[in-house]
């Protein structure tokens, strides 16, 4: 078997600047990266690797698909990434499949490079709630936050759990050794742009990454995938309820394909239309449930993945 190449893995999580990181950075190839397709990264994670069942073996023609695409980056000197935030699980149904997903990549590349990127979990929650909703979803907020007969679990929920990032950065620690393992917040992306995308250059190309900051100028730090408005955001879990039949609204009636096309052509108008200041009271009420649903629950998890990742998390505004 030939010597496998030196490949990036970008694990997620979701609503941390993925997209940023998958159309901004990722996609510079004068940067020394050579992206793994969106289209066919989608394809890869929920049909071949999230779509397995746990007892199924990994089909030999995914792995040998991506170990050829590494080794193509390779032979034109530049690092194979393959990036999707459904690699760290879904939020949605409680990351059941996180460990087994990361089993998966440590069969195909045993010596990978694992990026993560981990958020205040307040925001993070409140964040990928609005996305849920854009993806089609019918649950309240309390809905959602409080799962149907959690001491059962016939079908995977959302849990706190899924976001005690400790044991997710452990577990990669575990798997490909704690120097393979970049885990960075994404609030520094905010506070300090060029220092996010600087950290994660000097992990993935350790040996010329000066070299090539020096001659690429960086991409300009741009809003990719802004949220849509709340105001939005409570149409659309009414209209999924009713006319837009899919797994994460699963009693609608029927379902209009056109319904999230429509819902997102509209978000600009109710943008244009809507009082900031409702927007705002309306922000400020779900941020403050979240908050009291979850209480002290991250503080712990916070403190040891702030020991794990050697940065202070407390001075981002995480729960320690």
């Amino acid at each position: 078997m030939r010597e496998l190449p030196s490949v990036l893995i970008h694990v997620g999580f979701h609503k941390t600047a993925t997209s940023f990181l998958q159309t901004q950075f990722f996609a510079e190839t004068q940067l020394g990266f050579a992206q793994y397709p969106r289209l066919s990264s989608e394809q890869l994670i929920h049909r071949k690797l999230a779509a397995l069942s746990p007892f199924d073996e990994l089909p030999r023609n995914t792995i040998n698909e991506l170990r050829e695409f590494a080794h193509n980056a390779a032979k034109k000197g530049i690092l194979a990434v393959i990036s999707h935030e459904r690699l760290s699980g879904y939020p949605a149904s409680g990351g059941y499949d996180s460990k087994l997903i990361l089993d998966r990549i440590k069969q195909i590349f045993p010596h990978a490079k694992i990026l993560i990127i981990i958020r205040e979990q307040i925001s993070l929650i409140q964040s990928v709630y609005g996305q849920m909703i854009t993806d089609g979803g019918s649950y309240s907020l309390r809905d959602f936050l409080n799962s149907l007969e959690p001491e059962i679990m016939r079908i995977p929920q959302f849990r706190l759990s899924f976001y005690e990032f400790d044991k997710y950065i452990n577990y990669c620690h575990t798997l490909f050794g704690k120097n393979q393992v970049l885990t960075l917040p994404y609030e520094l992306l905010l506070t300090n742009y060029q220092g996010f995308c600087y950290q994660i250059g000097a992990f993935a190309l350790p040996d010329n990454w000066h070299k090539k900051r020096e001659s690429q100028e960086l991409p300009q730090n741009i809003v990719i995938n802004a949220r849509h408005s709340i105001l939005l955001q409570n149409l659309s879990r009414v209209l999924n309820s009713l006319f837009y039949k899919n797994q994460l609204s699963n009693s609608a009636l029927i379902r209009i394909e056109s319904i999230p096309k429509l819902l997102h052509i509209s978000n600009q108008i109710l943008k244009a239309i809507t009082p900031q200041f409702i927007e705002t009271m309306m922000d400020k009420k779900t941020r403050n449930l979240i908050a009291k649903y979850v209480g002290s629950y991250y503080c712990q998890s916070n403190a040891r993945t702030s020991e794990l990742i050697g940065i202070n998390l407390a001075e981002y505004d995480y729960s320690v």
